[in-house]
């Protein structure tokens, strides 16, 4: 994978990556990740996620305060596709704009499934830390992964060859098997 290194800032100010206007710039694809998911917010907003008085104060922003998160009055879906591809930490956003573009993709195709596979994913997420805190006398796992893992073959069987959903039912019955093991709650 290649990365760019610049001695300054070429664009747009208000799209711009942290990592793109820091002391030492650098890019890579997860750059373009973030610049296609600020324009994605301005789309659903009508602003720009960044602005200030100059493109210094821009910068400014975009390096020390949070990235703007679109609010509850979105599908949480959008949120999700935003908050992923905008997130600071480039490790965090998307690997790929195709990667990216497959979730816009599900949204706009898939419509009342966006939502039902936004709430999965939080499910999703919910139960992985709760798998990780080891917490034994909590039924939060069994109650929560159970509905996830509902979510995910609802999905699952409506668009059967959608992989990330599969991938995600496969961690989803590890976690709910894993802890019914650890909890001798097999029958």
């Amino acid at each position: 994978e290649m990365q760019y290194l610049g001695s300054s800032y070429a664009g747009t100010p208000c799209y711009a990556a942290p990592e793109m206007v820091s002391n030492s710039p650098a890019w890579d694809v997860r750059s373009d990740v973030y610049l296609l998911g600020a324009t994605l917010y301005q789309i659903i907003t009508g602003s720009p996620p960044h602005l200030g008085k100059s493109a210094f104060d821009v910068f400014k922003k975009i390096i020390n305060e949070p990235t703007p998160e679109l609010s509850v009055e979105y599908p949480s879906a959008l949120r999700s596709i935003c908050s992923c591809s905008m997130s600071k930490d480039p490790e965090e956003r998307y690997t790929s704009v195709h990667s990216m573009l497959e979730d816009v993709r599900f949204y706009l195709t898939q419509g009342e499934l966006t939502e039902l596979h936004a709430l999965a994913t939080e499910d999703l997420q919910t139960i992985k830390s709760l798998a990780e805190s080891e917490d034994e006398f909590s039924d939060e796992i069994e109650v929560i992964g159970g509905r996830c893992r509902f979510r995910l073959e609802e999905i699952s069987l409506r668009w059967p060859d959608n992989r990330k959903v599969h991938f995600q039912l496969l961690e989803c019955l590890q976690i709910l098997t894993d802890d019914a093991v650890n909890k001798k709650r097999l029958a």
